[in-house]
């Protein structure tokens, strides 16, 4: 059995264990930083118009990092990955349900 994370784990201390844990190339973690705080609520057409540019700013600075995401989700998955999955996918679909057939 594994144990879970603690829930005090704070997002910056779970993006560490993850990036040390997980074999290069599987955890990608984008995370812009923002200069001014914004609520989710902001509907102000300047506002709004800052939060474009600031995530446009983030994507050319992260340019590299984003392609190299792109490109490893856009690799072909090899037979036995996609077997794993469907393995994976059948087990899921079964779970709970009564192992004998009442029929």
């Amino acid at each position: 059995m594994t144990k879970p994370l603690s829930p005090l784990l704070s997002p910056s201390e779970v993006h560490i264990m993850l990036d040390a844990l997980l074999p290069p190339n599987t955890y990608f973690r984008f995370n812009p930083y923002m200069s001014e705080d914004i609520p989710l609520d902001e509907s102000r057409p300047e506002r709004l118009t800052f939060l474009q540019e600031e995530g446009t700013r983030y994507l050319e600075r992260n340019e590299a990092k984003l392609n190299k995401a792109a490109s490893v989700l856009a690799l072909e998955k090899s037979a036995i990955q996609r077997l794993a999955e469907w393995c994976k996918l059948k087990a899921d679909m079964y779970e709970g349900l009564p192992f004998i057939s009442k029929l």
